[in-house]
């Protein structure tokens, strides 16, 4: 995968995790829905390893559930 350089990150630190899980929640907050929205669509596309070639496959995956034996 290839990452795209960028300069507007910054690094913060925190003194707890709940600091931390703060701050997460505030900055999803102040992002528009269509944020929001365009950075979930990029983690679906890494996760079902399309991100790369940038080419969705043609079907969508389904899942199928069993009864339990």
């Amino acid at each position: 995968m290839k990452i795209n350089e960028r300069f507007d990150w910054t690094i913060t630190s925190f003194a707890s995790h709940e600091e931390a899980e703060n701050d997460d929640i505030l900055e999803r907050l102040a992002m528009t829905g269509e944020e929001r929205l365009r950075l979930t669509e990029s983690l679906r596309a890494i996760y079902y390893g399309y991100a790369e070639n940038g080419i969705e496959p043609r079907l969508e995956r389904t899942l199928e559930v069993l009864p339990f034996p």
